[in-house]
Order: C-alpha cells, then sequence, then structure tokens
C-alpha cells in the first residue's frame, strides 16, 4: 500500500512539472510536424528573431504568425502597464517555484516508515496539484490582463488573427 501511493505522489509530482512545462509552450508543434528539423535551416527564413515578415504566412508547424504586441503599436501608458504586469508574473513563478522546491525536499525527506506516512503523502498529493492549478492560473490571468489594457481597435486586431 506505502509503495503505491508512493508511486502515486511520484507520478503526481512528475506529471505537475510537465504541466508546468507544457502550458509554458502550449501552442508549438511535435518535432513529426516540425519540416525543419535541421536548426540552421529553419532560421534561414528568419531575420534574427524578426519575425515581422511572417505575419499571415504558414510558420514551421503549419500555423498563421499571430498579431505580436509589438504589431500593435502600444503606447507608453500600455507598455508601462505590461511591464507592470510581466515583473508580476515573473515574482509568481519566482514564488510557485520556491514552493516546488519546498515540496519536492518534503517529499525527499518522506519517512516510509511514519505513522502518518499516508496522510503526508495525501498532503504532497494536493500541493502539487495546487500548484499545477497555480501556474495554469499565472498563463491565464497573464492573457486576460494583456488583452484587457489594449484599446477596443487592439483586441479586434488580436481577434481577427
Amino acid at each position: 500500500m506505502r509503495k503505491q501511493l508512493f508511486v502515486g505522489i511520484m507520478a503526481a509530482v512528475i506529471g505537475a512539472g510537465t504541466l508546468v512545462t507544457g502550458t509554458a509552450f502550449a501552442g508549438g508543434c511535435s518535432d513529426q510536424d516540425n519540416k525543419h528539423n535541421n536548426r540552421p535551416e529553419m532560421m534561414q527564413y528568419h531575420n534574427k528573431g524578426d519575425r515581422s515578415d511572417m505575419k499571415g504566412k504558414p510558420d514551421a508547424c503549419g500555423k498563421n504568425m499571430p498579431v505580436t504586441l509589438h504589431d500593435l503599436n502600444l503606447s507608453e501608458a500600455q507598455q508601462d502597464q505590461l511591464k507592470q504586469l510581466m515583473r508580476q508574473k515573473r515574482n509568481n513563478i519566482i514564488a510557485l517555484n520556491d514552493a516546488k522546491q519546498d515540496m519536492l525536499e518534503d517529499l525527499r525527506d518522506l519517512d516510509v516508515q511514519a505513522a502518518d506516512y499516508d496522510e503526508q503523502v495525501e498532503a504532497l498529493v494536493v500541493m502539487a496539484q495546487n500548484q499545477a492549478a497555480q501556474q495554469m492560473r499565472i498563463k491565464t490571468d497573464e492573457s486576460r490582463n494583456i488583452f484587457e489594457i489594449l484599446t477596443p481597435e487592439q483586441q479586434k486586431q488580436v481577434l481577427e488573427q
């Protein structure tokens, strides 16, 4: 029973880490979808990261390039709000990573012979689930908050893409 719970907590921790990584790269394509497996070949189509010439054209995954914030010509006030949002996101991610490290230390320190082992494991599972949910909230809140600082015309431009 304890071995199964230990395997369960490890799966939850790995799953939470995968979820966090997956949300960071959501929308990406797999290697099978990417016809440019050779990085130098892929990079010949880009001017040092400038993708402005690619608007409306398919990227390596066959998807149209989205409108970027740079294309929206943000005002000074919008740029300041965006910087504040990015600082807030960075601080939230740092706090989340610190909490994740604490949880992993608790997992390493777990004593399989402890009388309350099952309760400790369950608490760590709940903690891992909460951290994965919090990571998703950080990402979705970021998207919503950025959209809210845009003017109606800029929002329309984003939605048309």
